[in-house]
């Protein structure tokens, strides 16, 4: 039986950085088309069952299973997602390495939000439930303490821009093994398909989060490639870095790298990696990426009264290289 996990929240000091300073900016519009076009699903529905002779308990009915399953899905599964995740180690095993620890501690703090972490041994990639970044049991053995916290940089830029309720939604309705909770999550399978644009420029707008605590675009490429191919046989993690470090634009790596087999095989697989490639490089390059580093260093500075600015990722020059 999994052991009960209990996690404090922690109070973060407010950082005058917003959501808006580093997201996507088509990010905002999919999620204003993908929320209406789930009302509209909802309504039509609603509106069908009106026009039937038991339209009042048909109704009720209706309404009561979507409020139910939304409220299940998004807030009352936390704690069986992360007893899920965490497995059945005791509960002193289930810490996340130190480097690892500090990280989404001096992270949370730079950019003003509460965060912890757990160490998940049937996790499969980074993940956040709540405020608790769950990290894959092997994944620090592969990556460099600089990857994972460009790993641990995506999520906290999830909870900055207040995707992890929704984005846990989506992929507790989709994941969900149980015949009685899918039958439950049966009303959100629409809406969460209307809501994969949306889902796609989170990821963009989480990559931004990356760039702007690693400062390192060919860090935060290496950190998404080693997770990716983390259980992909033929792909060692030396070869990765021997690739990435012969060039220098990561513009260059991400359409060069198809033509190394197994690497181009997985990419070919996942088109959507390849192209949130190229947008970090193009980030990295852009005056919003300049402007919002000043801006996170500016409030960083103003919310914590030092003139250290934001931390560097360990083993990273100081100020960071976006080249």
């Amino acid at each position: 039986m999994a052991t009960r996990v209990k996690i404090k929240k922690k109070k973060a000091t407010p950082v005058g950085f917003r959501a808006r300073d580093f997201a996507h900016p088509d990010e905002r519009r999919a999620k204003l088309v993908g929320l209406g076009v789930s009302a509209a699903i909802f309504l039509v529905i609603l509106g069908v069952l009106a026009a039937t002779p038991i339209r009042l308990p048909l109704m009720a009915a209706w309404a009561g299973w979507n409020l139910l399953a939304v409220i299940y899905f998004s807030l009352g599964a936390n704690g069986a997602e992360l007893r899920r995740l965490g497995g059945s180690a005791p509960a002193g095993l289930r810490e996340a390495p130190k480097l690892t620890c500090e990280a989404v501690e001096k992270q949370s703090s730079a950019v003003g939000v509460a965060a912890d972490a757990l160490l998940g041994r049937e996790a499969q990639e980074l993940t956040t439930v709540g405020h608790v970044i769950v990290v894959p049991q092997d994944l620090p053995k592969r990556l460099g303490p600089a990857e994972m916290w460009a790993l641990v940089a995506r999520e906290i830029g999830h909870i900055k821009a207040g995707h992890v309720t929704l984005l846990s939604l989506c992929r507790r309705v989709e994941d969900e093994k149980s015949p009685l909770l899918r039958g439950l999550g049966l009303p959100l399978r629409w809406p969460i398909r209307a809501l994969a644009s949306w889902q796609w420029f989170a990821a963009l707008t989480a990559d931004r989060m990356s760039v702007l605590l690693t400062r390192d675009r060919r860090i935060v490429a290496a950190a998404l490639l080693k997770q990716a191919t983390a259980r992909v046989e033929g792909i060692t993690t030396a070869e990765i870095d021997e690739y990435l470090s012969r060039h220098g634009s990561l513009a260059a790596q991400s359409s060069e790298v198809t033509t190394h087999f197994k690497l181009g095989e997985v990419l070919r697989e996942r088109e959507g990696l390849l192209l949130r490639l190229r947008g970090i490089a193009q980030y990295a390059e852009s005056e919003e990426y300049g402007l919002a580093r000043q801006r996170l260093e500016t409030a960083y500075r103003a919310a914590q009264k030092t003139d250290a600015g934001i931390p560097d990722p360990p083993g990273a020059p100081p100020g960071g290289e976006a080249a």
